[in-house]
């Protein structure tokens, strides 16, 4: 209808506040601020009334409020920059909860590795990659060590080429332990990524893409799968009197009275069989075999390899343990079957594939009560004491091995240990553990004992290295414990001396014939004795290596040179002692410790780094042969590590490729090096010996000075396991200003 007038819409009160309604954008309307305005730091406000009332418009002028914002915003970005600017001068200083400042030096927290899609790799202080302090070829070493896993856990989801089952039923005692011709099956692979048996190592490019699944057997299985009486035999002493007489795990006595029922034919039917002790038995094969010599493993098993034989027992080992129901029903014979079966293919170069072993071996002990002091419980034998603490103090061992090795703290804090020392007497005593008047100690007793309280003080030492930041002070603290125990081995290895002196030469001595006799002859003879003192003069040196990445990156390497000024001496006293121990056949029951597990990475890489800094004299002449010589004997499967040989033929140590990575990494820094000194580095100019190196016992500089020594030089290209210089990598800091800079060590320290 034309000339009415449309009825008024009745207004709308707004809920929102002005600014949200004005740049209609949701508000939640809170009072008496709204999140946005909060978030803003802005006026809120909100109407009162209707929206299209009597209410007056106002303008809001908003120009300061923003102007203020955007400087306080350029304000942090630029003190952001600055902060950014700062660290990479290695001049940036954070205030800690206590007021004090200190620089991400010296707080000294080790090193991130900071990868794609949230991949990370955290070393701490102690790693030997950490003493070249280059933060480009530590990343890249952590890269392609990922790299490496992330490739090796794919492989092992492949689809499997054999079925274990195909062969598990045939009789192994004809078959699977004296038949070489199916190569193909040897390699055993864990059954997942997790599982708490690693699989054995790859000796050749077959074994990679041979893979099974381990299969349950039953009690009666494993024994007709043991080898004959004699073999087993065999392979016992050889375990006694390599493995057992530096890492002694149960009560040798006991251990060959349960043996002989096997090798002479009593063994308990299958209802009566003691399933723990068969783990031990087996578990036992399998490192007797692991550390043979392969002359004598020839002539037990004539035809065959050690690669193939050892994989077969170690077949036989795991399942074994797996039959006792481990971990979840332990007893000290599988805790000890499971420290032999994971730890005899230890590697220096990879010990975080032990990292999960230590975890679960260390609980399993607890839950045996092994971290207490055995004497403190009722009913227990002076033969079972003597063992717990045997196990407990191996695996503090173990685990402060691994973490010298990953440059991880130790799982294992050994000030709040309650078990005591172990004893030093012979084990054939009808009370061992017990002291005597009338009993002698064992070359064994010393041997071990020594070995507890190196690793109980490099316990200490990590857990100062690890601290927030090392100081002087803390300097200090290791240096003391470190001479601390230099005294204590060197006290030791006087002892064995005088021990040694007493005892008749090997030609001498009178081979008994009962197990006793030769159990004793064992642990205690002129060859130990000489090893012994060997291995104690190593440890005694080792400390002086782990400490050069802390001492470098704090800038305290005059101060260390002031409180000690053999320190650098010491790592030439450890690779020297190292490469002669390697060398010497006599030494070949304790080849599968050093050079197997153990490996020089600390003391090759301080030496190298301390040469770039010196003077070119005759001490850095002989240093770099002997760096050379490391890299020499290395074999022709140079990523490999260092090898002893038998025979002029090189044993097989074969490493995973993150594993490898680390001698990569070594390589390469000794090259950046040689090429600095004006040398060429792919060419390896050293004697074939070590004792033609000139130092003396505590690494220092022999007087002689005339050198007719013939070297060989031979060039890197030439060794099988090398792919050359990297050029972009070496054309870095090939100039005069070449520099191991402590202020490009990046922290991975967030903001």
């Amino acid at each position: 209808m034309s000339g009415v007038a449309p009825a008024a819409s009745r207004p709308r009160p707004s809920r929102s506040c002005q600014r949200c309604a004005r740049r209609k954008v949701k508000c939640d309307q809170v009072r008496p601020r709204c999140s946005r305005c909060v978030h803003g730091d802005l006026e809120c406000r909100y109407e009162n009334g209707n929206r299209y009332g009597n209410q007056q418009l106002t303008f809001i002028d908003e120009t300061s409020a923003v102007a203020a914002d955007y400087a306080s915003l350029h304000g942090k970005v630029r003190r952001l920059d600055g902060m950014l600017r700062d660290i990479g001068s290695g001049s940036y200083k954070q205030e800690d909860s206590t007021g004090s400042s200190a620089t991400p030096q010296e707080q000294d927290i080790g090193h991130l590795y900071l990868g794609s899609q949230s991949d990370s790799r955290y070393v701490s202080p102690d790693f030997f990659a950490l003493i070249s302090q280059e933060v480009a070829g530590i990343n890249s070493l952590l890269q392609q060590q990922y790299r490496s896993n992330l490739e090796l856990h794919a492989s092992l989801f492949e689809p499997e080429n054999t079925d274990l089952d195909a062969c598990g039923d045939q009789d192994l005692r004809s078959s699977s332990w004296t038949n070489g011709s199916n190569s193909g099956t040897i390699a055993l692979t864990a059954q997942l990524c997790g599982d708490m048996f690693p699989p054995p190592p790859e000796w050749t490019s077959e074994d990679r893409t041979t893979r099974y699944a381990a299969r349950l057997t039953s009690p009666g299985e494993l024994l007709d799968g043991l080898p004959s009486g004699e073999q087993c035999e065999a392979l016992v002493w050889i375990y006694m009197e390599g493995y057992h007489t530096i890492s002694p795990l149960f009560h040798g006595p006991s251990f060959l009275q349960d043996v002989r029922r096997y090798t002479e034919g009593n063994f308990p039917s299958n209802p009566n069989l003691d399933l723990h002790f068969l783990a031990l038995f087996t578990a036992v094969l399998f490192a007797g075999c692991a550390i043979s010599s392969r002359k004598r493993l020839g002539e037990i098993f004539p035809g065959q390899t050690r690669e193939d034989l050892s994989s077969k027992f170690y077949q036989g080992a795991v399942r074994a343990i797996r039959l006792t129901n481990f971990p979840q029903s332990p007893s000290l014979n599988t805790l000890a079957s499971f420290i032999i079966t994971d730890t005899i293919y230890l590697r220096e170069e990879q010990p975080l594939t032990c990292c999960s072993f230590v975890g679960l071996a260390t609980r399993v002990a607890q839950m045996l009560g092994l971290h207490k002091d055995p004497a403190s419980f009722p009913d227990l034998s002076a033969v079972d004491i003597q063992v717990r603490r045997q196990l407990w103090w191996s695996l503090v061992a173990i685990d402060v091995q691994v973490a010298l090795a990953a440059g991880l703290p130790p799982i294992i804090d050994c000030t709040t240990c309650q078990v005591q020392e172990l004893s030093e007497l012979p084990e054939d005593l009808p009370h061992p553990g017990m002291p005597s008047k009338d009993h002698q100690k064992s070359i064994l007793g010393v041997i071990v004992r020594g070995k507890v309280e190196f690793y109980r003080k490099a316990s200490r030492i990590l857990n100062v290295i690890h601290s927030n930041r090392f100081s002087r002070e803390d300097l200090d603290h290791v240096l003391s414990l470190i001479h601390v125990i230099k005294s204590d081995l060197d006290a030791r290895i006087q002892e064995i001396a005088e021990m040694e002196a007493t005892l008749a030469s090997p030609a001498e001595m009178m081979n008994g014939h009962d197990d006793m006799s030769m159990l004793r002859q064992s642990q205690s003879n002129p060859v130990l004795a000489q090893f012994g003192k060997a291995a104690l003069a190593l440890l005694s040196a080792k400390p002086y290596a782990i400490i050069q990445g802390p001492v470098r990156r704090q800038k305290l390497e005059s101060y260390l040179n002031e409180k000690d000024p053999q320190a650098i001496a010491g790592c030439r006293k450890y690779l020297h002692g190292f490469l002669k121990i390697t060398q010497r056949p006599e030494f070949q029951p304790w080849h599968w410790r050093w050079p197997g597990q153990h490996q020089p990475l600390h003391s090759i890489m301080a030496l190298i780094i301390d040469l770039s800094t010196c003077s070119d004299d005759t001490l850095a002449r002989e240093t770099r042969k002997l760096v050379d010589l490391a890299i020499y004997m290395c074999g022709p499967q140079e990523n490999n590590g260092i090898q002893s040989t038998e025979d002029g033929h090189y044993d097989s140590r074969p490493l995973s490729m993150a594993g490898s990575k680390a001698w990569e990494f070594i390589r390469e820094t000794r090259s950046k090096v040689w090429i600095k000194a004006g040398l060429d580095a792919v060419v390896l100019t050293c004697p074939e010996r070590a004792e033609d190196i000139h130092f003396d016992g505590e690494g220092g500089l022999m007087e002689s000075t005339m050198d007719f020594t013939p070297m060989v030089e031979v060039p890197m290209d030439l060794m099988g396991g090398w792919h050359g210089l990297d050029e972009d990598w070496l054309n870095a800091d090939v100039d005069d200003n070449f520099t191991f800079d402590p202020s490009l060590f990046f922290t991975g320290e967030s903001m």
